[in-house]
């Protein structure tokens, strides 16, 4: 789905809506707004390198939902990996060790950026 109409379909949400969603997506990013037809002019939306790589902090979004806000018939959308074609259950793994991340073993720590961030203040 990149182009206008099939946006508006799928979603279920007003056109004057989702114009202003993608304009703003646009604007910060996400996505480009790439003409495919100049007669008449249309336009499809493509994300961004920043936008791909939401796609993680997307899907912790949808698994949580799925977890908590469950829905009586079943998760709206399901992930089918390509290579082996099963359903995903895409998990944080730690590039060092392979452990999968929780909030339980893992301890925030200041950045190199944290102090920058308080002198701006």
């Amino acid at each position: 789905m990149r182009r206008f109409g099939q946006l508006a379909r799928n979603l279920g949400i007003p056109r004057p809506t989702l114009s202003s969603r993608l304009r703003m997506l646009v604007e910060v990013g996400l996505f480009d707004r790439v003409p495919y037809s100049s007669d008449p002019e249309r336009h499809e939306y493509r994300l961004t390198e920043a936008g791909r790589d939401l796609f993680a902090a997307i899907v912790v979004l949808m698994q949580w939902g799925d977890e908590y806000l469950p829905r009586p018939e079943g998760p709206p959308i399901k992930l089918r990996h390509h290579t082996c074609g099963e359903h995903a259950d895409p998990r944080l793994i730690c590039t060092h060790c392979g452990e999968e991340i929780t909030a339980r073993n893992v301890t925030p720590e200041p950045g190199p950026g944290f102090k920058a961030k308080l002198a701006s203040s």
